[in-house]
């Protein structure tokens, strides 16, 4: 279709794409990375970081960058009838999805380190009533120089196992630095901070103190323990 000049003018039928709605994509993309950033960045004023966080979060802006160079290429490709798109189209449709998909659960697990959880069931920590004693079992080597434990709506202060360390001690397994168990003398604890037989017990769950790692370097998810009936 054409003036009387001459001149081309568009189809009303096939409207072009606003500029706005083009780059709603990789504003979202933006967004999000920007939104992770914030939420490890607040993690780590706290003092609640620790390197796999740092690492998913680089691991998912990779993935984001790999979507947003395909996003951008393929909203320059003009497809014309008759003419197959070129082989650099062909990959980077699937690059998008990858990048787009593979990016969400990556910032997940950054900024919510909890998560892990759910994918190695092996990060799970156990709790049982041994001679005497109510002991926690962690998956792996725990740097022991921090406890944080809540029992129910009761946050046990760091300090206080500081103060009273035979009351949370850390029991070596296979050898001198293989700290896995913790050993708590609830009948002592309930004494002190007058509560009754807990049901649940927080790992982590109090943020206004110390956190627990692992001897890797890695934050303890929290994690609430459904304790077991006391002998």
């Amino acid at each position: 279709m054409s003036d009387p000049d001459g001149a081309a003018v568009p189809d009303p039928r096939r409207p072009n794409p606003s500029p706005s709605r083009r780059t709603l994509f990789p504003r979202l993309i933006v967004l999000l990375l920007l939104a992770a950033l914030a939420g490890v960045g607040m993690q780590a004023l706290w003092g609640q970081d620790d390197r796999l966080s740092w690492a998913f979060l680089g691991a998912g802006a990779a993935c984001a960058a790999i979507a947003l160079a395909s996003w951008r290429y393929l909203s320059r490709v003009r497809l014309e009838p008759g003419r197959p798109p070129g082989i650099l189209a062909w990959i980077a449709f699937p690059a998008l999805v990858f990048g787009w998909l593979a990016m969400l659960p990556l910032l997940l697990l950054a900024v919510y380190p909890e998560s892990r959880a759910w994918l190695d069931p092996q990060s799970t920590i156990t709790a049982r009533h041994r001679q005497g004693a109510l002991e926690i079992v962690f998956p792996r080597s725990v740097d022991d120089r921090s406890i944080n434990l809540t029992f129910d709506d009761t946050a046990i202060p760091a300090e206080y196992f500081d103060r009273f360390p035979d009351q949370g001690e850390w029991r070596d397994l296979s050898a001198p630095d293989d700290s896995r168990v913790l050993r708590l003398d609830l009948d002592a604890l309930r004494a002190a901070f007058t509560f009754e037989s807990p049901r649940r017990l927080g790992i982590n769950a109090n943020r206004e103190t110390r956190q627990i790692f692992y001897q890797s370097g890695e934050r303890v998810s929290q994690q609430w323990i459904v304790l077991p009936r006391e002998p």
